[in-house]
């Protein structure tokens, strides 16, 4: 086991960096919310309201460890003040379990006739999350994964990746780059997400922060 670990750090220094890197794709979390997906999940241990996880994720420029990993609990929403308040790891290390808190409010845009236009809204996201969680699994909701399977379950990576895919096939983005590498991967929202927020002119330092950034390569 330890050759086999030497080996693992030895080819792993040699390697890195040669050739280009390999990218994750960028999926638009207002073009996912115009989907307008059901409850329901879209992959085997996927998690449930797939549409909605996209968008809390993209938002808040989650990794795939944090997605798998948050508990219900660790999620308050504020119906008066249409906030969300989640809490995170400070750093993608935080070896004390210190965390942090990020907020959003309703970001929601109206038209001339004061009707709703569809569009990702990170606190209408959690709100449809907590909701839909405490509608299947009661008074344990709580003590559940933040984004459970439909059976209650953590979900898996496979179902989270399997379930990125098939919102990439819908908004036909294609997750092969020119190599033949699938960039469906784990930092899918961390990359869209932190675009959204650059496509809307906001500063550099300000998506670092929400996003417990330490480079200002975005």
């Amino acid at each position: 086991e330890e050759l086999d670990r030497t080996r693992l750090k030895c080819v792993a220094s040699t390697q890195r960096g040669i050739g280009p890197a390999r990218q994750s794709i960028e999926l638009c979390p207002h073009k996912i919310a115009a989907l307008n997906r059901g409850p329901e999940s879209l992959a085997e241990d996927g998690p449930i309201c797939p549409g909605h996880w996209a968008v809390l994720c993209a938002f808040h420029m989650l990794r795939g460890a944090e997605s798998a990993c948050a508990r219900a609990q660790s999620l308050v929403v504020d119906e008066d003040d249409l906030t969300e308040n989640l809490l995170l790891p400070a750093s993608k290390t935080d070896p004390q379990g210190t965390g942090c808190r990020r907020c959003w409010g309703c970001v929601c845009k109206h038209d001339a006739t004061q009707s709703t236009v569809m569009q990702a809204c990170p606190y209408h996201a959690a709100l449809a999350i907590k909701l839909e969680t405490k509608k299947r699994f009661g008074a344990s909701a709580l003590d559940l994964p933040l984004f459970p399977t439909s059976s209650g379950g953590w979900c898996t990576k496979a179902g989270f990746v399997k379930t990125i895919a098939h919102l990439a096939d819908c908004l036909q983005v294609c997750t092969v780059d020119s190599l033949g590498r699938c960039t469906v991967g784990e930092h899918v929202w961390r990359v869209s997400g932190s675009r959204m927020l650059a496509h809307a002119n906001v500063p550099v330092p300000v998506i670092m922060l929400m996003a417990r950034w330490g480079s200002e390569v975005i």
